[in-house]
């Protein structure tokens, strides 16, 4: 599914993704890209699919992001 996306699977693949703290991406063969967003107590608040979202570009993507309240990292930290 995600050959058919080529930003969001290089958002996925590519490690983009993983430049926001405490977020982690854990991949399922055959599955479709879903975000799961816990609370500070570890429970689950909101599951997005992406692939059925208007979030085909990485700037939206990342504009996602910073809408769930997830900061960037330091360029040190994602090299």
């Amino acid at each position: 599914m995600l050959n058919r996306m080529p930003e969001l699977k290089s958002f996925l693949k590519d490690g983009e993704a993983e430049w926001y703290v405490g977020f982690n991406v854990t991949y399922v063969t055959g599955r479709r890209a879903v975000m799961h967003i816990y609370n500070e107590g570890g429970s689950k608040v909101e599951v997005i699919d992406l692939t059925v979202s208007k979030l085909q570009t990485k700037k939206a993507l990342h504009a996602l992001m910073a809408e769930e309240g997830y900061v960037k990292k330091s360029e040190e930290a994602v090299e």
